[in-house]
C-alpha cells in the first residue's frame, strides 16, 4: 500500500485535478481499503490487504471506469 501511495498517488491526482482523493492513515492494525464515493450517495469498497502497488492501481482503474450514473433510465 505504500509504494501505491509513493508512485502512483500522486499522479493520478495530478491527472485528475477535479476529482477529490482522500487518503485515511490508521494507527491502529486493520485491513485497508480503497474506498470510492460517487455521486448520488453510491460507493465501493475493495480491499487491498496482501496486494502490491500495480494490484491496488488495477483496483484504483476500474472503479474510476465505472463512475456512471447507474439509475435506471440515466447513461
Amino acid at each position: 500500500m505504500e509504494k501505491f501511495i509513493e508512485e502512483f498517488l500522486p499522479k493520478i491526482r495530478e491527472n485528475n485535478p477535479r476529482v477529490q482523493y482522500l487518503l485515511h492513515r490508521t494507527y491502529t492494525d486493520c485491513d485497508p481499503f480503497v474506498v470510492g464515493e460517487y455521486t448520488w450517495m453510491r460507493h465501493r469498497k475493495k480491499r487491498v490487504t496482501w496486494r502490491n502497488e500495480f494490484q491496488i492501481l488495477s483496483m484504483v482503474e476500474e472503479m474510476m471506469a465505472h463512475t456512471g450514473d447507474y439509475r435506471e433510465g440515466r447513461l
